[in-house]
């Protein structure tokens, strides 16, 4: 979706490092051609004012502080006056916010760990942003991101590096795997911003490794940077669907072909690459489940996932990861997508599922498919009660670091 307004938080200029990272940013056209809004806080310095005092489409907002999401509020009501429209419903909430960009800097830590579960095994996030302007119609951001629904960059990387710092005394040098796709897609905005190559220096710097999930092509400053340098430290991970997916399915973000290019780039200058097909949807089949048919395994057709799976094996990506649609019950109340019709699904643990039976062929079909055409690991996401012994299969998800 289109960006067309950018809000700054002024307690980035309370750190010249971070200041600094505005400034290049400021300076390289990013701001030019969008409303701009700075959020002044009470506390904060009048540095961020004056280093983006000469832009003429510059508003300020004076605000005492970010508690109980004032500033959100504030964006919102600032925005929704400009567009001339109520933003009342979530729905208007999330057209809107897909519109907007807030450059804020983060108070707590970058890093957090989503501890082990019955359905996961657990694994370290880190957040440089939320949300982004894809518009998957299943997204559990929708039900996630609610309170904040609009997208957000972290560009206080001083802070990542004091967490990376405290991270490593707490936990030990233990060459973690971050995973920085969790809570949005990390090159969503990287064409305006060129961010990310700054935050996989720091994570070099400090020891550990970063996972980047994506659904961009955007890598052209990766492209750009110095791969002997970085390829050690960064694993990139797309989720790709088939085409016919991806267009019902997933507006606003680069076409299969595109993902597939933009892996095989990166992977011939040396980077390790995983894709990570989730939620496998089966375009006629999620119809027909949506519309209540009674349905056999050989309503299943998966004829494009063979194909796509076709293309892996071009690439010769180290990981393969499956996972189906499932949702938490909130989430339903989020999603305007009518496909996913929570009577059509099954209760199985806290989320509901297609039944088990589909799942369970589905896999047993992908994984076998991709067991004889990839020399690569083979792994299902959240989906414990799915046992599929493949030799291949080392490591619970693309989550996890590989076992030598």
């Amino acid at each position: 979706m289109a960006l067309k307004y950018i809000v700054i938080d002024s307690t980035i200029g309370r750190n010249e490092e971070d200041l600094k990272i505005l400034e290049e940013i400021s300076t390289n056209g990013a701001f030019d051609d969008k409303e701009l809004l700075l959020l002044q806080f009470t506390k904060s310095n009048n540095k961020v004012k004056d280093l983006l005092g000469d832009f003429s489409n510059l508003e300020v907002i004076e605000l005492e502080n970010k508690a109980n999401s004032s500033d959100i509020k504030s964006i919102f009501q600032h925005f929704s006056e400009i567009e001339g429209k109520n933003v009342d419903s979530f729905k208007d909430k999330i057209k809107l916010g897909k519109q907007i960009l807030y450059l804020d800097a983060v108070s707590n830590s970058f890093i957090r760990r989503f501890e082990s579960n019955q359905e996961c095994p657990g694994f370290w996030n880190l957040a440089i942003g939320t949300f982004c302007r894809h518009s998957c119609t299943y997204c559990f951001l929708n039900l996630t991101m609610r309170i904040r629904p609009l997208c957000i960059e972290h560009v206080n990387l001083s802070r990542l590096k004091n967490n990376l710092k405290r991270f490593n005394k707490k936990h030990g040098h233990i060459n973690a795997l971050l995973n920085a796709g969790e809570t949005s897609d990390p090159l969503d905005n990287e064409p305006m911003l060129h961010l990310w190559n700054k935050v996989v220096e720091i994570v070099r710097d400090s020891g550990n490794q970063l996972l980047c999930l994506t659904k961009s092509n955007n890598i052209d400053s990766i492209l750009e940077s110095d791969g002997d340098e970085l390829a050690n430290s960064v694993i990139y991970s797309w989720s790709v669907n088939p085409q016919p997916i991806v267009r019902r399915y997933e507006p606003n973000t680069a076409s299969t072909l595109e993902r597939l290019k933009a892996a095989q780039k990166l992977k011939d200058l040396g980077y390790r690459i995983r894709f990570r097909v989730d939620p496998i949807l089966p375009v006629q089949f999620m119809k027909e489940l949506s519309d209540g048919i009674e349905l056999s395994l050989k309503d299943i057709d998966l004829e494009d996932y063979y194909t796509l799976i076709d293309k892996f094996s071009e690439i010769g990506p180290e990981m393969i990861t499956f996972g189906t649609f499932r949702a938490l019950p909130p989430l339903f109340n989020f999603l305007s997508d009518k496909t996913f019709k929570k009577q059509h699904l099954k209760k199985n643990g806290k989320r509901f599922r297609i039944p088990k039976e589909f799942r369970h062929h589905i896999y047993e079909q992908l994984g076998k498919y991709s067991h004889n055409s990839l020399s690569c690991h083979i792994a299902i996401c959240k989906d414990p009660t799915i046992n599929l012994n493949f030799s291949t299969l080392k490591v619970p998800c693309q989550c996890m670091k590989l076992i030598d």
